[in-house]
C-alpha cells in the first residue's frame, strides 16, 4: 500500500525502502546501537515494514512484528531529525495502524521516551506488566528435556523420578 501527503508518502513495499538509510539511523539510535546491517535487513524482511519517503529518499521507518491474527509489536519507529516537527511521525504511525492487515490485531509499543506520542495514537500502559516476559538474545541455553525414563512418573503425580518400589508384605 501507499499513502500520500503532499511531497511525502508511506509505503509498505520493501523495494521502496532504503535498507542502508534505515541501518544508518538504527545503528546509532539508543535502542538499536550497533545493530548490524544484516540484522536490520532480516528484521525488515520478517516484519510488516513501512518507509516514510520524501520522493525516493527514506526519511523515516516503522515495522510491526505480527502474526496478522492476534498480536503485533511496533518496533524501530523513527523520523530523521531534519524532518521532525512536521507531524510526519504521527502520520507514519497512523498509516501503520490503518493498514488492512493489522485490523483486529492488538498492537504493543515498547518505548522509553515516547510514551506521550503513543498515547496520542490510542496506546495505553499495560495493565499487568508482570504477565509479559522477555528472553533476551544471548541468554543461556534453555533447559534440556529429560532423558527417556527420567521424566515425571505418571504413577506419582507431581513427583519426578523412578516409579515407586513395590510394597513389602
Amino acid at each position: 500500500m501507499r499513502w500520500t501527503k503532499g511531497e511525502f508518502s508511506v509505503a509498505d513495499d520493501l523495494s521502496a525502502i532504503d535498507v542502508d538509510a534505515v541501518h544508518s539511523f538504527l545503528s546509532q539510535s539508543y535502542w538499536a546501537k550497533g545493530r548490524s546491517r544484516m540484522v536490520v535487513e532480516l528484521a525488515m524482511e520478517r516484519s510488516l515494514s513501512f518507509g516514510l519517503l520524501h520522493g525516493d529518499e527514506t526519511v523515516g521507518f516503522a515495522r510491526v512484528i505480527t502474526d496478522f491474527a492476534v498480536m503485533g509489536t511496533v518496533e524501530d519507529v523513527f523520523v530523521l531529525p531534519e524532518y521532525q516537527g512536521r507531524g510526519l511521525g504521527m502520520w507514519l504511525m497512523e498509516c501503520v495502524l490503518s493498514h488492512p492487515a493489522l485490523q483486529g490485531v492488538d498492537i504493543i509499543a515498547a518505548t522509553r521516551k515516547a510514551g506521550g506520542f503513543y498515547q496520542r495514537l490510542g496506546f495505553a500502559p499495560l495493565r499487568d506488566r508482570e504477565q509479559y516476559m522477555m528472553r533476551p538474545a544471548g541468554t543461556a541455553k534453555a533447559t534440556k528435556p529429560p532423558k527417556p525414563g527420567r521424566g515425571a512418573d505418571p504413577s506419582r503425580p507431581g513427583r519426578p523420578g523412578k516409579p515407586p518400589k513395590p510394597a513389602k508384605d
